[in-house]
C-alpha cells in the first residue's frame, strides 16, 4: 500500500458521500468550482516497530468549499454541517485500502470565511522494505492432554 493509494481511498470515501462534488488532489486551481473539496497530504512518517515492521503515521488536510452567496460569502452553517458530516463519515475509525483496514481519526480544525478544515490522521503497520521473511517450519505433531477436575491425576484431599 502506498501513500498515494491511501489518499485515493480517503478521496473515494468522500466521493461516496458527495458524488456531485469535485475533489482536488494536491493542487487546487485558482478558478476551482464550488462546492468542492481540496485533499492534500501534509505529513508522513515511518518509524521502527520491530525487525520486520514499520509503523506509519500520515496526515491529510481536507479543505471544504461551499457555494458563495450574492455577497461572495460562504454559509458558515453549511460549512459546519459539511465539516460535521465528514467527521461522521470517518466515524467508524478506519478506511479500506488495498485489502486492509487503515486506522483514521478525523479532526475538525476550524474554518475561515470561505472554507472549513478537517485533518485525517492515519496510522498502520507495513512490512519493512527489504526485510527477509522466513517461512515458519510446519508443525509436525500436536500433543494435547485434558484432565477433568477430580479425575485421575488430580490432587485429592
Amino acid at each position: 500500500m502506498t501513500l498515494m493509494e491511501l489518499g485515493d481511498a480517503l478521496g473515494e470515501r468522500i466521493c461516496s458521500r458527495w458524488p456531485d462534488r469535485i475533489i482536488y488532489r494536491d493542487v487546487c486551481p485558482a478558478d476551482f468550482e464550488r462546492p468542492s473539496f481540496f485533499l492534500q497530504m501534509t505529513r508522513a512518517e515511518a518509524s521502527d516497530a520491530n525487525a520486520l515492521l514499520q509503523g506509519w503515521d500520515a496526515e491529510w488536510s481536507l479543505e471544504i468549499f461551499d457555494e458563495k452567496d450574492d455577497d461572495y460569502v460562504s454559509s458558515s452553517e453549511r460549512l459546519m454541517e459539511t465539516q460535521a458530516a465528514v467527521l461522521t463519515l470517518f466515524g467508524a475509525g478506519y478506511v479500506r485500502c488495498c485489502g486492509r483496514a487503515v486506522s483514521v481519526l478525523a479532526v475538525a480544525e476550524g474554518r475561515e470565511p470561505e472554507s472549513a478544515f478537517v485533518t485525517l490522521r492515519c496510522n498502520w503497520f507495513a512490512g519493512r522494505p527489504g526485510a527477509a521473511v522466513r517461512e515458519a517450519p510446519p508443525m509436525e505433531h500436536l500433543d494435547l492432554r485434558l484432565r477433568e477436575p477430580g479425575g485421575p491425576g488430580a490432587d485429592r484431599k
